[in-house]
């Protein structure tokens, strides 16, 4: 007996489609759909054999749709945002309201670019506010009222409550070409008094009693860096 296709798409392919399509590449889209490169390439490879084309390009500089792609993106993108919004408001589990969310300059760009345009499609009733913030001044505003929710920097048990999302490990950089001797004052670019990196830092330059001052203080994760590049001092 013959397999009846079905005319049907995967909801789940046109996901990992579109997340592919916005992120560029099929790693950044699978560590944000949860799954191995791997299996969210079958699922990009089997829409593609459903369709009958080719939807994405594989470059060195990453993953583009092809004509066909796009006219499918936005396509894709409408559907999973009114199939997300039915199901949300049939259930009754939907989120909705306003939600105020922090988070500091350094994860703005991971978050705006991938996850908060995700949270919002699925959850249409929801009306997002976000700003940035250096993480001291975001948990004072959480602790304010002024903020719903935040992701920040935190030092073991400095803040109560929340969920770690992950631990990194600081490490020192300079530009290549400064030299100084064990007894010049270390010149630092930093953020400002209440960033916990900042803290960590001047903690262990204490710890082994090496001088230094601040030369350049800045909220902007990209101005520090270009005052590290630069060799400021």
């Amino acid at each position: 007996m013959a397999e009846v296709l079905s005319d049907s798409l995967d909801l789940e392919a046109l996901r990992s489609f579109v997340a592919v399509a916005r992120l560029g590449t099929l790693a950044a889209a699978a560590e944000q759909r949860h799954r191995t490169v791997s299996a969210l390439s079958m699922q990009i490879k089997r829409l593609e054999a459903r369709l009958d084309t080719t939807l994405l390009i594989r470059g060195a500089r990453g993953v583009t749709p092809t004509p066909n792609g796009e006219a499918l993106l936005g396509e894709a993108r409408e559907l999973l945002r009114r199939h997300d919004g039915l199901v949300a408001r049939i259930s009754g589990r939907g989120l909705s309201g306003r939600v105020r969310f922090g988070m500091p300059e350094d994860y703005a760009s991971r978050l705006v670019g991938r996850l908060l345009p995700d949270f919002l499609a699925r959850h249409p009733d929801v009306v997002l506010e976000a700003v940035t913030a250096p993480s001291g001044e975001l948990a004072r505003r959480l602790e304010r009222g002024e903020l719903s929710l935040i992701v920040a920097l935190d030092r073991p048990h400095r803040l109560s409550g929340g969920e770690p999302l992950w631990r990194s490990t600081p490490v020192w950089a300079g530009a290549r070409e400064l030299v100084l001797t064990a007894d010049q004052p270390l010149p630092l670019a930093l953020h400002p008094e209440d960033c916990p990196y900042r803290q960590l830092g001047v903690e262990a330059l204490g710890a082994i009693d090496r001088p230094w001052h601040a030369v350049f203080t800045s909220t902007s994760i990209h101005a520090v860096e270009t005052a590290v590049e630069s060799g400021w001092r």
